[in-house]
């Protein structure tokens, strides 16, 4: 009867407890750790592979969606372009899209999601800034979007309108009109086109009727390295009480009762180091798992080394994370393994 009081209380209490104490533990140098990801976000291979295989025409932009952020925001001017002048567009934008400006985007938005999560800003919503982008464009680098746009630009077909209702940019190249004429016309329009631009550009709200409001009150307690270490702690504390009072229901005797304590530690502490195994072996696989994703897969085929780029930094993140739970998991595996082997080290009792 004691002992199987023991094996509930280990079952429901000391092991899943020991399992999430390890895994707390495991996470903690990086989980809540606002610099891991500012690190990961700067990461220069992404921002360049990307720019140099997008902005290069590699890959074009869907229609559909163009078109209805053109539509989001008024900007007659691109709407309806075909694909080779949606090419000759987004080719064009290199002027004005830099690496350094991806990166800058990237860390300012991490700043703000630990800034709303901590309670520092409320509420939050992810956006790009725009606001460098048009005065690129109002600039030199507009000059120069200008002669990139009308090179790529393909010429009319028969009867087809170039201006779309009077706008400045054309979609096509008129018969008659020299690239000259259309370079000209494109930088003219082009003050007046950065103008209607919105200063930010959401990229996904997370404040729509308090939708940060629960983060806020999950985050809020533990935010920070050393509180969710805390916290771990605290886990473990009330494991190990779980696992010795079972140990001190069910042994008979010293023997009975190290081997209580080292048995159910065993199997948290396998799982938390097998699971670190798998994460350090998936950094070391040849191929990214991503790439034969139904929906990522084909548009990363078409951007290699933006894939490779991203997958060196998969390859990176998983060995941070795997190194913790190797760590926390060997120590407890450790433990546990030295906890057997001391009981049955222990001679048995003999009954009187």
């Amino acid at each position: 009867m004691r002992q199987a009081g023991a094996l509930i209380l280990v079952i429901v209490l000391a092991v899943p407890l020991a399992l999430a104490a390890l895994s707390v533990l495991s996470v903690s140098p990086w989980a809540l750790e606002r610099q891991f990801y500012l690190d990961l976000l700067s990461e220069p291979r992404i921002y360049e592979a990307l720019l140099q295989e997008v902005l290069n025409g590699e890959v074009i932009p869907d229609e559909a969606i163009l078109d209805e952020g053109i539509r989001l925001y008024g900007v007659s001017e691109l709407e309806g372009l075909n694909a080779k002048s949606r090419a000759a567009l987004v080719k064009a934008m290199r002027e004005a899209l830099t690496a350094d400006y991806l990166r800058g985007e990237g860390a300012r938005n991490t700043n703000g999601v630990f800034d709303a999560l901590e309670g520092k800003q409320r509420p939050f919503e992810p956006y790009l800034d725009l606001e460098p982008l048009k005065r690129r464009l109002r600039g030199e680098a507009g000059r120069r979007f200008a002669r990139d746009f009308v090179q790529e630009l393909p010429g009319c077909a028969e009867g087809e309108d170039p201006f779309g209702g009077g706008a400045g940019i054309p979609r096509c190249l008129p018969r008659g009109m020299t690239a000259e004429q259309a370079e000209a016309l494109v930088r003219e329009s082009l003050p007046e086109l950065a103008d209607r631009l919105p200063d930010h550009w959401p990229i996904a709200p997370l404040e729509e009727a308090g939708g940060l409001e629960w983060e806020r009150r999950l985050f809020v307690p533990v935010i920070g390295t050393s509180r969710l270490v805390l916290l771990g702690v605290l886990l473990g504390v009330v494991s190990v009480g779980a696992l010795l009072g079972a140990a001190f229901l069910a042994g008979q005797n010293r023997r009975e009762t190290v081997l209580w304590i080292g048995w159910p530690l065993l199997v948290p502490a396998a799982l938390i180091f097998l699971g670190g195994l798998s994460l350090l072996a998936a950094s070391h696989l040849g191929r990214p798992l991503f790439m034969d994703d139904p929906l990522l897969g084909p548009a990363f085929a078409r951007m290699p080394e933006t894939a490779e780029a991203l997958y060196a930094m998969v390859r990176s993140v998983l060995r941070r994370v795997a190194s913790g739970f190797l760590t926390w998991g060997g120590i407890a595996l450790g433990a546990a393994v030295g906890l057997i082997v001391w009981g049955y080290l222990i001679p048995r009792e003999r009954p009187e």
